[in-house]
């Protein structure tokens, strides 16, 4: 690697340079921390003058890119030659100040161009300037309300703090939109079902919503089938018959793996009864957490007291948790986690250690069948 690195400038303490030997064109590498909101605007407008100076110092032919954390929000809105479609929020002071720098210098914001997974364009608001200070903000203030009524166990004191996360969460960050799960689905049948399941206990007004959702879902089906129709008809009057194959396959649903398999019995017979199918899955887990020990080890210990749960223990255990991950049933990302008061949290695990009772919500296990061959399951390999 040091073959190829030609030169290494420390302009500043928010900007250094790396210059690279490169065919067909040498490679400069900016890369820049900018100033804080919270900064003064001068600040801002010196630290673009820097880039500039270094930008028009560097050779034309050469291919120059600028990293690193702009502490701006460009928004959503697109500027031909500096912004794509898929920006994120409402662009700030600072987001227009680096939109026309852009301009000025020709330069393009290319992570604006490519289209992110929702889960991880809704953490990317987390990462926006100001926002962990106004989520830690309102989760310490959900927090401090207090009901005396409510009886102090782990379930109770677990319930109030995702109650409380989640709702911070959708207050400074807003809903996370639903992903589509089928093709021919719309935003107006997303929005029947987050009201059906609002009203799951009002039985008339559910199958109200109900009998609209399964209206909307036949004209959908109905229109997105006739839209690919159409398609395919082009694609074959122009004699394209890769593409016109793709399509019919597409309509047909048969270019889908299949994600789930079938579970047969040690005589090779594919299990179709649930509760047999549920005593396979059972005698798997008996035989996966069977442990020969045979004595009682709570049998061995006289006093079962033990020290406190520390906070320190608590934040190592929360700050070793991998970003970018799916929050699962409870709902909570370990990014959100991060932002929440630690004090609850070691709380909240004193009172289960103390106790001895779990959370309720915990003692919920999802099985997510994740197969990567296609072949029918024994019950031979499933023991093994």
């Amino acid at each position: 690697m040091d073959k190829y690195v030609r030169n290494v400038v420390a302009y500043s303490d928010r900007i250094i340079l790396l210059q690279l030997s490169a065919r067909p064109m040498n490679i400069n590498i900016l890369q820049i921390y900018a100033p804080t909101a919270d900064k003064a605007e001068a600040e801002a407008l010196e630290f673009y003058e820097q880039i500039r100076e270094i930008l028009h110092s560097l050779k034309p032919e050469d291919i120059n890119v600028v990293l690193g954390d702009f502490n701006s929000i460009v928004g959503s809105g697109s500027v031909e030659g500096v912004t794509g479609a898929f920006g994120l929020g409402d662009r700030n002071e600072r987001g227009e100040m680096l939109v026309q720098f852009c301009l000025e210098e020709d330069l393009v914001i290319k992570k604006t161009f490519y289209k992110l997974h929702p889960r991880k364009l809704y953490l990317e608001a987390l990462r926006q300037p100001g926002v962990q200070e106004n989520l830690k903000i309102e989760l310490d203030k959900l927090c401090q309300e207090n009901d005396p009524s409510q009886e102090i166990t782990a379930n109770n004191i677990w319930s109030k703090l995702k109650r409380n996360t989640i709702a911070a969460t959708e207050t400074v960050i807003g809903r996370q939109k639903k992903v589509k799960s089928k093709p021919w689905m719309t935003d107006e049948i997303l929005t029947l079902m987050a009201d059906r399941r609002i009203v799951k206990n009002q039985q008339d007004k559910y199958n109200e919503i109900n009998r609209s959702i399964k209206r909307k879902i036949l004209e959908a089906k109905e229109k997105w089938i006739q839209e690919k129709c159409e398609e395919a008809e082009r694609l074959h009057q122009l004699h394209d018959s890769f593409n016109f194959h793709r399509k019919i396959k597409e309509i047909t649903g048969e270019n889908k793996r299949n994600t789930l398999t079938s579970i047969k019995n040690r005589q090779g017979t594919t299990i179709l009864d649930i509760k047999e199918l549920n005593d396979t899955w059972k005698n798997y887990a008996e035989a996966l957490f069977w442990d020969q020990c045979t004595h009682n080890p709570a049998n061995n210990f006289g006093n079962m007291e033990g020290p406190k749960i520390l906070e320190s223990e608590v934040r190592y255990s929360i700050d070793c948790l991998k970003n970018g991950k799916s929050p699962g049933h409870v709902d909570i990302y370990a990014e959100v986690l991060k932002q929440t008061d630690i004090k609850q949290l070691t709380y909240l695990f004193n009172v289960i250690y103390d106790s001895g009772q779990i959370p309720q919500d915990w003692l919920s296990p999802r099985l997510s069948p994740s197969q990567r061959k296609q072949i029918p399951k024994t019950a031979e390999t499933i023991d093994s």
